[in-house]
């Protein structure tokens, strides 16, 4: 309501939009089968996304074929009661990465090892994740003939990736 010549009063419309400047990754991962017997090979997939607003550059320290370097790293421990079944494919733009059993945690190897019972674990090294940028990202397990005497006859798995968001100098982000 207004008084005779005084003008009604107006609420301000505001919209508030958050602008991205700093990389955002997401890691999604899926299994082919849901069910499998010892001896069949399950095949894991994992997609790295970079939906913020610029490269994603750098992330773990880790050492590759005696090389210091300061990749994004996409990480995947093998499950327990299983093995590595074939070498992992390397993409463009990544390098496909073995830790072995008895290796420091940081120490990988580019070339997979000729005994690929000696793997715990698969990793992607990558440069740059630019912006929109998605990497599909595969390998694949055997699991073992005693797997569901071995423990709960579940196969669980989890993987995980690292990187600098440059929000915060030095500290790395973890998904998972």
């Amino acid at each position: 309501r207004t008084t005779k010549g005084a003008s009604p009063s107006v609420a301000p419309l505001i919209d508030l939009v958050n602008v991205i400047t700093a990389p955002v990754l997401t890691l999604s991962k899926s299994v082919a089968s849901s069910a499998a017997l010892p001896g069949d090979t399950l095949i894991y997939q994992l997609n790295l996304r970079n939906s913020g607003g610029s490269a994603a550059l750098s992330g773990a320290s880790v050492s590759v074929d005696g090389t210091n370097l300061s990749p994004v790293l996409v990480r995947d421990a093998l499950p327990p009661n299983t093995t590595l079944a074939v070498s992992i494919p390397t993409l463009a733009g990544t390098i496909a990465l073995y830790h072995r059993v008895g290796d420091p945690d940081s120490n990988y190897v580019s070339v997979p090892p000729a005994d690929l019972n000696t793997v715990d674990a698969v990793a992607w090294a990558i440069a740059t994740v630019p912006v929109g940028a998605n990497f599909s990202l595969s390998f694949s397990v055997r699991i073992h003939s005693n797997a569901a005497l071995n423990g709960s006859g579940s196969v669980v798995n989890t993987g995980q990736g690292f990187y600098t968001n440059g929000a915060t100098p030095g500290a790395t982000q973890i998904l998972s």
